[in-house]
């Protein structure tokens, strides 16, 4: 007798909902996928700053009197636009700025410009033995009560935080046509320049439980392209300088963040030598030796017209549009008025997009969008 067939259960073919068919279709197209997460990401960030910008005034703390009582001390060269244009948005916003001057020119021409609340930091990087007595007289000064007029409360001074403001020029062209005394001048105004100076500082910070800011560009020393190599090592020294700073008083509550500069945009009209920039690198390649320009000259001269390579830290037609010098402005101050602050910012269209480029893009695929071409002949 033949057993009786056994009966399979039906199983009802279960359709996938609207989570399951992203969730499939996202580990179908990964790389789709990532790049999709990447641009949300950043267009966020961009909404982010920009909601953030856009708050209310942003004024310093005044004492009871209505005197002002906050301190903010930059450090930068005085001819720049980027130190200047710093120097009058705090001085407006209610702080007492000092500015570090190495000269007593300097000195007599920040007290001749008739702004009682910018003020000179006379202090001198090749005179070390000197350098300790002016900031202790400093620190004295800070904790003295202050009178803003004969019959007033006395008030206290409070400094928030040093801000180190970097050089925007550099020279630029192939390693082999920087003399060793460009070298040498880059490494001890800029590199050992800051580190002396921060140095001094490092003391009256902790103490009075204050800020260190430094500022870098961004977009030249992410990418490392050829002739910038000046530029390149000098900025990937001040990182360094400061990751290690940053660890070491970070455990003393001090916090210490860098500020990485894009294009900024300080509202001047480029000059007609700023407007023709080929001509200034052509300039630069007639100053070579013959064996240079010829091996060097043609992608210098394509590399010079790429968007990416112009001084985009001084704003000058760099990239396709630069960002307005106030997000700077509002950057700075928030930092320093913020409880905590974070490790690094990003200020400046390219500031933060050239740091991603220069993360994760090949090397080669840069080279390649940058007009870099290998030779297999060189001219000597």
């Amino acid at each position: 007798m033949r057993p009786a067939p056994q009966r399979v259960p039906y199983h009802r073919p279960s359709r996938a909902g609207p989570l399951q068919k992203i969730h499939d279709w996202v580990l179908d197209h990964r790389t789709t996928s990532a790049g999709l997460l990447v641009t949300v990401g950043v267009v966020l960030i961009i909404l982010y700053k920009r909601h953030s910008n856009s708050g209310g005034k942003r004024r310093a703390r005044r004492a009871s009197n209505g005197a002002r009582k906050e301190v903010v001390v930059i450090v930068g060269n005085r001819h720049e636009q980027i130190t200047r244009s710093l120097e009058q948005d705090l001085e407006r916003r209610g702080f007492i700025v000092y500015t570090v001057v190495r000269t007593q020119e300097d000195k007599v021409a920040v007290e001749g410009e008739g702004r009682p609340d910018i003020k000179a930091l006379h202090l001198a990087v090749t005179d070390l033995a000197g350098l300790t007595p002016a900031i202790q007289h400093f620190k004295d000064h800070l904790l003295k009560p202050q009178q803003a007029f004969p019959g007033a409360a006395y008030h206290s001074l409070r400094l928030l935080g040093v801000v180190f403001v970097p050089d925007p020029s550099y020279a630029t062209g192939p390693i082999e046509t920087i003399a060793p005394e460009v070298w040498s001048d880059a490494l001890n105004t800029r590199v050992l320049g800051t580190i002396v100076l921060s140095q001094a500082f490092i003391r009256i910070v902790c103490e009075l439980t204050a800020k260190m800011l430094i500022l870098t560009p961004s977009v030249i020393p992410a990418i490392t392209p050829p002739f910038h190599s000046v530029e390149s090592s000098i900025v990937a020294a001040l990182e360094a300088y400061t990751g290690c700073l940053r660890g070491e008083l970070g455990t003393l509550g001090v916090d210490v963040c860098q500020i990485k500069l894009g294009a900024l945009d300080f509202g001047v009209r480029p000059t007609t030598c700023q407007r023709q920039g080929g001509d200034s690198s052509r300039a630069d390649v007639i100053a070579w030796p013959s064996e240079a320009r010829m091996a060097y000259g043609k992608d210098y001269h394509s590399q010079s017209a790429m968007p990416a390579t112009r001084t985009a830290s001084r704003g000058r037609f760099g990239l396709a549009r630069a960002t307005p010098v106030r997000e700077l402005h509002n950057c700075v101050f928030d930092t320093l008025t913020a409880r905590h602050s974070p490790r690094v910012q990003h200020v400046g269209n390219g500031s933060l997009l050239y740091d991603i480029v220069g993360a994760w893009v090949p090397i080669g695929l840069v080279g390649y969008l940058l007009g870099h071409q290998k030779r297999l002949e060189m001219g000597y």
